[in-house]
């Protein structure tokens, strides 16, 4: 309690994760798991959106970032003192299994209605590499799990097969993931000795990331796409 405290005086971002809950976080970036597959954040008592994930059931009926879930089986999750916790353990379920949610969404007047069927939620991290046109790749990545950069590679090796030398990265609706996953993701791109980013906090030293002589995309050309559900790691690798 006196953590959570602590790290209410502090900002949205921080928060304490207990040992027995971490293995739930880790699950998105890492594991499987059965859900209806969306991203969310708490922001002003209300559970909202930040992205569906890519291939997961909540994509497929055509929720957005942004939509806000207002009632789960009837119950209503909204302006009640709900917790990260709490929304897990309402929308995560057996496989299979069916969970009815309203959402608000800007511009809507009325609730929107969904019935969700759980089901194993896609860890793919790259939705797609292909050649939009001679010479010209295309690459959608939805965020930065542990195997981004070996994805995103695997797809790079094939595109430059078909003679790529201009990428478009798109990085719409990405909230963003591993920080050193955004870094060598990076590195493809810099040239030896570019400052890629650095960290710094009021009790710890700055640390400053290099890119190395690594970079398979130095002499790439590439125009990346980002919109209002790119965060984070995304807003690194953009930057």
């Amino acid at each position: 309690k006196t953590i959570n405290a602590i790290l209410n005086e502090l900002d949205p971002h921080s928060a304490y994760i207990p040992v027995k809950k971490f293995q739930a976080v880790e699950e998105d970036m890492q594991g499987s798991f059965s859900g209806i597959g969306v991203q969310f954040n708490i922001i002003d008592d209300s559970i909202v959106v930040v992205s569906a994930i890519s291939g997961g059931p909540s994509e497929k009926l055509g929720i957005q970032s942004g939509d806000r879930i207002v009632s789960v089986e009837k119950e209503d999750v909204a302006s009640v003192g709900i917790k990260n916790e709490g929304v897990i353990k309402l929308l995560r379920g057996e496989k299979g299994s069916t969970v009815n949610v309203n959402i608000k969404r800007r511009g809507q007047k009325e609730l929107m209605a969904f019935a969700i069927t759980r089901d194993d939620i896609p860890l793919y991290s790259v939705d797609v590499g292909i050649m939009l046109k001679k010479h010209i790749g295309y690459i959608k990545i939805n965020r930065f799990s542990a195997t981004t950069h070996e994805e995103m590679m695997e797809k790079v090796n094939f595109l430059q097969q078909s003679e790529m030398n201009k990428l478009i990265l798109d990085l719409r609706g990405n909230p963003g993931g591993y920080l050193h996953i955004a870094n060598q993701m990076c590195d493809e791109f810099l040239k030896e000795g570019e400052l890629i980013v650095f960290t710094e906090g009021r009790n710890r030293p700055k640390v400053q990331t290099f890119a190395t002589q690594n970079g398979q995309l130095q002499d790439i050309e590439v125009i990346v796409l980002i919109d209002e559900g790119s965060a984070s790691a995304s807003e690194i690798v953009s930057g």
